[in-house]
């Protein structure tokens, strides 16, 4: 079965339970055998444990069944939630030094 590279959404600008919600049905769509999923996340201002929770569950997901989840361009509000929570290595991003982010 060949790779499915799909458009790029946006994530919401805040990616909280609500902003998990409306994800939900996207990802519901997206997280297929073999699919490459990617997001923007350069319009997310704060995420919370919910919002992280679900795209963390949706990599883990697609890794079991040879698909991948990228944030492309995630912006320093996302970095800095990821960093807070100790995801940086769960979501494959480098560390985010103290100061650095949001």
């Amino acid at each position: 079965m060949s790779s499915a590279v799909s458009a790029i959404p946006m994530l919401p600008g805040v990616l909280d339970l609500a902003g998990a919600e409306a994800l939900l049905a996207l990802l519901q769509e997206q997280v297929l055998p073999n699919a490459r999923v990617r997001l923007d996340g350069a319009a997310v201002t704060q995420a919370g444990t919910a919002g992280l929770q679900l795209l963390l569950a949706a990599r883990q997901t697609l890794a079991r069944h040879a698909g991948t989840l990228e944030l492309v361009d995630p912006s320093p509000g996302l970095l800095r939630a990821i960093a807070d929570l100790g995801l940086d290595a769960a979501f494959g991003l480098a560390p985010v030094a103290p100061g650095d982010g949001a």
